[in-house]
């Protein structure tokens, strides 16, 4: 169900726009592969990025599952009982 949400706003955005720098000259097959290899590269990034958020998020669950057992009821923590 997610990913159709997220096709229906990539549609509804419309057509990529290109950077001004890629319509003003040619591209030749070195700038080609060289801005390619770049974005793959970005993007290998953002994922690694993500799983560090992912593993934190689980980090984060896990604390509160093992500390909500030991310390305070939940009523108590969230009423201030």
């Amino acid at each position: 169900m997610v990913l159709g949400k997220q096709i229906n706003q990539i549609v509804k955005a419309g057509p990529l726009k290109r950077h001004h720098s890629m319509n003003e000259t040619q591209m030749t097959l070195t700038e080609r592969n060289q801005k390619l290899f770049e974005l793959r590269h970005k993007l290998a990034m953002k994922r690694a990025e993500i799983k560090m958020i992912e593993q934190e998020m689980c980090m984060v669950k896990d604390v509160y599952e093992k500390q909500r057992f030991q310390d305070t009821p939940l009523f108590d923590e969230m009423f201030g009982g």
